[in-house]
């Protein structure tokens, strides 16, 4: 389960909302391009997206995850942090999340953020780097694979 579950969030695209065009990203891929658009955004130095929707990787029904990405958008106007909006799919366009991109958000309170709407997961990034996937759950630390660099960020 572990091995096709990190398959899919690593193929997976994530595209990002920029006001002008929207960018995509894509796990382990630096994009100049992109990183240009999300700067004229409005993002200094990091970005990080996420979604309510799909908590644990279990599907809702559609008003269930809308219900879910209106209290994100309200929790994030509350706390003022600067964001746009994201949406990410499998590689095939299946598994449609919509979500957020948060720009210049210290890693903590990315992953309480995820932690909260139940994630297993979020793509995170610096400009001029490439996205990494960075997992919110201790289980993932138990799992075999040879990325363990992505876990570095889960206790911070």
């Amino acid at each position: 389960m572990w091995t096709s579950l990190e398959t899919a969030f690593r193929t997976a695209r994530y595209y990002i909302d920029c006001g002008e065009r929207a960018v995509e990203r894509r796990i382990g891929i630096v994009d100049p391009k992109a990183d240009a658009a999300l700067r004229r955004a409005g993002c200094r130095r990091s970005w990080a997206v996420i979604t309510p929707c799909n908590p644990g990787c279990r599907r809702l029904r559609d008003a269930e995850n809308a219900q879910r990405l209106r209290r994100l958008y309200s929790e994030l106007a509350r706390r003022g942090y600067c964001h746009r909006p994201a949406f990410n799919c499998a590689a095939d366009g299946s598994w449609p999340e919509p979500g957020v991109c948060l720009f210049d958000i210290e890693h903590r309170i990315v992953v309480q953020l995820a932690r909260r709407f139940r994630q297993l997961a979020y793509v995170a990034g610096r400009l001029g780097s490439a996205p990494a996937l960075y997992w919110t759950q201790a289980w993932w630390i138990a799992r075999p694979s040879s990325a363990h660099q992505d876990a570095a960020l889960i206790n911070t």
